[in-house]
């Protein structure tokens, strides 16, 4: 019992950041894998928010009038967009994302708009199928700590966000 005193001066190589990231923490998941799997968690609700904002007309929602799309005003199945029409909406989803998306970079993000057309068999029938897709790359604009140790890193995850109508 004598010798189970903490003793001044405290060995401070045992509070290395290096010595905790290699330790499991409670769940039995190494430090990394941890968070790692926060970043995961972040970047589905990321998804699901842009998600909601490109899936919306503006408008729609009752206690915001200006969030969501004013594309979805378009006829997509009548022409092609020109490619002017493309950029102004390229912006207008910029410029939603910059208002409604925090957790991505401010003015980091380009987005592509593709058209394109597929022939389905749909009953036996041959039918047309148009195709709008939205490719969304952007940053993350977060640190991530953990609460174990002060290990912090920038992460740059492009994200990319499919849609078809």
């Amino acid at each position: 019992m004598l010798n189970n005193y903490i003793k001044v001066p405290l060995k401070t190589s045992l509070f290395d950041t290096d010595t905790f990231t290699s330790k499991k923490n409670v769940s039995g998941q190494k430090h990394n894998d941890f968070l790692f799997e926060n970043q995961k968690v972040l970047i589905d609700a990321i998804k699901e928010n842009l998600d909601l904002l490109l899936l919306s007309q503006e408008g729609e929602l009752s206690f915001d009038k200006f969030f969501g799309l004013e594309i979805w005003n378009h006829n997509f199945e009548s022409k092609k967009l020109k490619h002017d029409e493309k950029k102004l909406i390229e912006q207008e989803i910029i410029m939603d994302m910059n208002e409604y998306e925090n957790r991505l970079k401010k003015n980091s993000h380009k987005v592509e708009i593709l058209f394109k057309d597929e022939i389905k068999l749909i009953d036996g029938k041959k039918a047309k199928i148009h195709i709008l897709e939205i490719k969304i790359n952007s940053v993350l604009n977060e640190d991530f700590k953990s609460k174990e140790t002060d290990f912090a890193h920038k992460l740059s995850v492009p994200v990319k966000v499919y849609y078809k109508t």
